[in-house]
Parts: C-alpha cells; structure tokens; sequence
C-alpha cells in the first residue's frame, strides 16, 4: 500500500475515533416542530413543555413569535399529541436535522 493511502487512512481512523470520544450524535430523523401559542393558555401549556427540561428549545416560548423544538424520533408523537390536546399550532419546520 502506498504511504499516502496508509496516512489517509490513519487519519480517518483518528477522525472516527476522536468523533466517537466527544459524542458527536447522530440527528437522524430528529425534527424541528415550530409552535405557535396564539392565547395565554397555549403559552403557558408551552412554558409548561419548556420548564420539563427533557425538550430542546431552540429559543424559550415567548408570547410574540413561534417557538422551534428539537424533537428526537422516540417522543417525536407525544409532543405532537400534547400539542393537539393544547390546541397548539404547530408545522414540521426541519423534516431530518440528520440529512
């Protein structure tokens, strides 16, 4: 095998290695939900969802503009149905954050 190739292939190697070390996950079929509260009610349903801490927000609920939520595949139906019992509007804003 030629030098090049073996230092090619070494430093993939590290490169794996070093993404695999620092946890570097994969977003595959992870979506972004955009939620729009359009009373005080669906606000603070929102705000409810937020202090949980088990969701990622892109920026916390705010009463003037929609809120964006990384939702992995696994909980991906529970938002979305506690989104639907609230009353809270919400479109598919990132389909795959993977892709």
């Amino acid at each position: 095998m030629k030098p090049i190739v073996c230092v090619f292939f070494v430093v993939l190697l590290a490169a794996v290695c070093q993404a695999a070390e620092i946890g570097i996950r994969n977003y595959r079929g992870y979506q972004v939900l955009r939620a729009s509260p359009a009373n005080e009610a669906q606000y603070q349903a929102l705000l409810n969802l937020y202090n949980e801490g088990k969701f990622d927000f892109w920026a916390g609920p705010s009463k003037s503009r929609p809120s964006d939520i990384l939702v992995d595949p696994i909980r991906h139906n529970i938002v979305e149905s506690y989104f639907r019992e609230h009353g809270i509007a919400f479109t598919v804003f990132i389909e795959d954050v993977g892709r």
